[in-house]
Formats: structure tokens, C-alpha cells, sequence
């Protein structure tokens, strides 16, 4: 496979670009997937196997992101087909942002995605897999609406003044938004490895 490597494989010693399981990594799939199967947000995940001092993708410290993903775009631990047996291309295409010349993502229709079946591969099994998915749309509906029900128009993210500016003063990370009207610590939010609990009102 031309594709990037996941967290729980690496590259077969004896097969060029052929993949094979690395058992921790995949007890801890399985962990992960069980935690937020059983109601443990990504957060709280992500905080509680960076205190255990377990190092996710790349050595780097775990981040509700790395778990949660995106999943219209299969990416993050919970939306990896892979972990099912199912290898999967052309899930986006690419292209430029002639502003910023950054490179965005685009979902493609499904229709065109590519699907091969890899059971040798598979971390998984179904009746997990499917009690996350449950979840994660459980969860989509209920945090597109608002208190009364109605539901949110999510189209576009407001950008503050100090967007991408302030930095936290004890771990150096980013100052978000973390509540309605608040910024805070992304680390400590995120990744609970920041001791930095003060947070600071928008206006």
C-alpha cells in the first residue's frame, strides 16, 4: 500500500509495503475503542493515557483529535476502516486554497472510494466497531442542537481577534476557545498534560 501508516501496524521486514499487526499497539486500539464504546469521551481517553505515560502515533502525546477524527474523512483512531479488515482509497481529493496555499481536504462521494478486504489486518471485531459508530452518531445529533432542540447551524467557525495568538504561560501550547466565551489552555483541555487551569473571558 502506497498509503500512510496507522498506529497499530508496522511495515513487514520480509514483504516491502505489505503491513502486519504490532500486538501493544493493538491492545490499545481495542482499549480505546472499548472506553468510548462503554461512554468515555476522546478527552478524557486521551488525558488518561497520557498520565499512564503511554506514547501515541509518533511517539507524540495523545490529543482527543488523534482519537476522535474526523469521521466523514475516516481519519483518527475510532473512524480507521483498517482496524475492520477494510483498506480504503480515494476517501478525499485535494486541493489548494489559492489564499493561503494551504492544501484542503474534500470528501469524495462514496461511490468512488476504492475498498479492499484485508482480514489479516483486523483489529476489530464488528460488534465493537458498530457499538462505536452508534455512538459517534449519537453524539452528532445531540451536539447539533442546542438546548431547546433546535438544531445548529454549523456551517461556519467563528474566527476571534486573538485566533491562533496567545500562547499558555506554563507549557507554551495554544490559548483556544474552550467554552462559549472563554479561552484556555489547549493542552490541558485536549490532552490533559498542562497543570494550567486559568482561563480568560473573550472580551
Amino acid at each position: 500500500s502506497g498509503g500512510g501508516l496507522a498506529y497499530g501496524y508496522r511495515i513487514r521486514d520480509d514483504h516491502i509495503g505489505e503491513r502486519e499487526i504490532v500486538d501493544t499497539e493493538a491492545t490499545l486500539v481495542r482499549r480505546i475503542f472499548e472506553d468510548y464504546a462503554n461512554g468515555l469521551s476522546p478527552r478524557k481517553i486521551a488525558k488518561a493515557l497520557n498520565e499512564e505515560n503511554i506514547p501515541g502515533p509518533g511517539g507524540r502525546k495523545w490529543g482527543d483529535t488523534t482519537i476522535r477524527g474526523q469521521v466523514d474523512r475516516g481519519t483518527g483512531i475510532l473512524n480507521n476502516d483498517l482496524y475492520v479488515g477494510l483498506l480504503v482509497w480515494n476517501r478525499c481529493s485535494y486541493v489548494k486554497n489559492p489564499r493561503t496555499g494551504k492544501r484542503l481536504a474534500r470528501p469524495n462521494p462514496t461511490e468512488q472510494w476504492e475498498r479492499v478486504e484485508v482480514p489479516d489486518l483486523r483489529i476489530i471485531d464488528d460488534d465493537l466497531w458498530n457499538r462505536v459508530k452508534e455512538r459517534q452518531r449519537f453524539v452528532r445529533i445531540e451536539m447539533s442542537r442546542d438546548a431547546s432542540g433546535n438544531a445548529l447551524n454549523r456551517a461556519h467557525r467563528r474566527k476571534h481577534l486573538f485566533s491562533g495568538l496567545l500562547r499558555c504561560g506554563v507549557c507554551g501550547s495554544g490559548y483556544t476557545i474552550t467554552g462559549k466565551d472563554r479561552y484556555g489552555c489547549a493542552s490541558h483541555r485536549s490532552k490533559g498534560i498542562c497543570t494550567n487551569t486559568h482561563s480568560i473571558k473573550r472580551q
